[in-house]
């Protein structure tokens, strides 16, 4: 360990690491550092869909157990815990939320909702806030922004007309908020889900995604503990 006190500039990690006899890998928000056998992870958690801020949670192996440095009462708001010994899946457990790790990232739920997970071409989808959720009739819905970085679009808002923009690979697809109208390349189209606003994201209908753009889509169905949403370019 480092003493902050002793530290006079910023140091970058991976030549930190290499110091201390560590492997240093990185893919995309997530560092991973090995010593000896022993893997450190960094850990996205969410709560009830939506990410949680202010949290460092870490494993020292891959699908190992979670434990939680802080933050502990911004993942269980108004439980009043500051610190604890228990791994975070046995405190999920006995606050009443399941647990579900997928890969880095913690889902907790207590709202009978289980977590939709999409990827693309094998990689996680980073969502940054609003993870997808599942809609009446049994659609998925999903946010369009982060998706479409993934799917290296370029998405724009337009808020006076309440529309979203994508661009890239030879398409440009326009749909409208509570519309389930949408075009591509200027030809007009019908999805079966209404495009939704949620917490300031866009989220639209899994299958109009594949569809517009001509893609490749499976679900898997997470032996009933979670979905996964495989898109394929």
């Amino acid at each position: 360990s480092l003493n902050p006190s002793r530290v006079s500039e910023p140091i970058l990690l991976e030549d930190c690491a290499d110091d201390f006899g560590y492997s240093y890998s990185r893919s995309r928000d997530t560092v991973t550092l090995t010593k000896s056998g022993y893997s450190y992870s960094n850990i996205t958690i969410y709560r009830n869909n939506y990410i949680v801020s202010g949290v460092s949670a870490y494993s020292y192996s891959q699908g190992g157990d979670v434990y939680v440095s802080y933050g502990l009462n911004n993942i269980f708001p108004g439980s009043n815990l500051w610190s604890t010994n228990l791994a975070l899946s046995q405190l999920a457990s006995s606050l009443g939320y399941s647990y579900v790790r997928y890969e880095n990232n913690i889902f907790l739920n207590n709202d009978g909702q289980k977590p939709i997970i999409v990827t693309v071409d094998g990689e996680m989808v980073p969502f940054t806030d609003q993870i997808p959720i599942v809609v009446n009739p049994g659609r998925t819905m999903i946010p369009i922004a982060d998706v479409g970085s993934m799917l290296g679009m370029n998405v724009s808002w337009d808020g006076a007309n309440q529309m979203v923009t994508l661009t890239g690979h030879g398409k440009t697809i326009r749909m409208w908020i509570d519309s389930s109208y949408y075009t591509v390349n200027g030809v007009g189209k019908y999805a079966d889900v209404k495009v939704m606003a949620l917490n300031g994201r866009t989220l639209v209908p899994i299958a109009f995604v594949t569809e517009a753009l001509g893609l490749k889509c499976w679900y898997d169905s997470g032996a009933g503990t979670y979905g996964v949403v495989h898109i394929f370019k």
